[in-house]
């Protein structure tokens, strides 16, 4: 792909911004749908959604740090930052600007912006960096594309970056879903660095993946 702090060139640029709009018109259809609800995240319950908050937050936040949200939705992971106490300088990025209109909405005091991740700038860089089911509906070479997607991201973690992705060992598949080997995942993220680690031991069909710049203190 690249080196490990040079540019990234997506390969398959063209592909890639096809899914985006298909990623947008899906999203922008559920809102109408369903409005402000869990639903219009495609989640099939807050259950699923609360068990990978609870795993992304458990790389550690330091206190006090920036934290950068990948596929921000309505601001949920916001909300659940502040209902079980973290205190982040957060800020939200999304795809689809009805999603971002309504997380502005409900959360007038935190930041949300819509944006393409490659077209991320030094102004976003945080602490920590996470990614929460923008992965799910790609289509187009979507190996390539979260190779791609967590190289360029983990350029503005400073401390860092946690991810997840739908797994191949889940029970079934749904159409139109992406799935991944999680093991050809992790070994994706030595490349990057020596202090990976993988998570795939609280749903059978879903695995995170923490990536640190230097070891995690015991």
């Amino acid at each position: 792909m690249t080196d490990k702090e040079g540019s990234t060139a997506p390969p398959h640029k063209a592909a890639w911004t096809a899914d985006d709009h298909h990623t947008i018109n899906h999203f922008r259809n559920l809102v109408d749908r369903f409005g402000v609800d869990i639903q219009a995240l495609g989640w099939r319950d807050s259950r699923s959604q609360t068990a990978r908050f609870e795993v992304l937050a458990s790389g550690g936040f330091d206190p006090e740090a920036s934290l950068l949200d990948i596929g921000c939705g309505q601001g949920d992971l916001f909300a659940w930052l502040l209902e079980n106490g973290y205190c982040v300088d957060y800020c939200g990025v999304d795809l689809t600007p009805e999603m971002v209109s309504i997380a502005r909405a409900r959360f007038p005091e935190a930041r949300f912006e819509v944006a393409d991740l490659f077209d991320l700038d030094a102004s976003y860089r945080a602490h920590h960096v996470i990614a929460s089911g923008i992965f799910s509906t790609r289509q187009a070479a979507p190996f390539d594309y979260l190779q791609a997607a967590v190289t360029h991201l983990y350029r503005f973690a400073e401390v860092s970056l946690a991810f997840n992705c739908l797994s191949t060992h889940a029970e079934r598949q749904d159409e139109g879903e992406y799935r991944e080997d999680p093991a050809a995942v992790l070994r994706f993220c030595f490349t990057l660095t020596p202090f990976a680690t993988l998570r795939h031991d609280y749903h059978r069909g879903d695995f995170t993946v923490f990536l640190r710049r230097e070891a995690r203190r015991a």
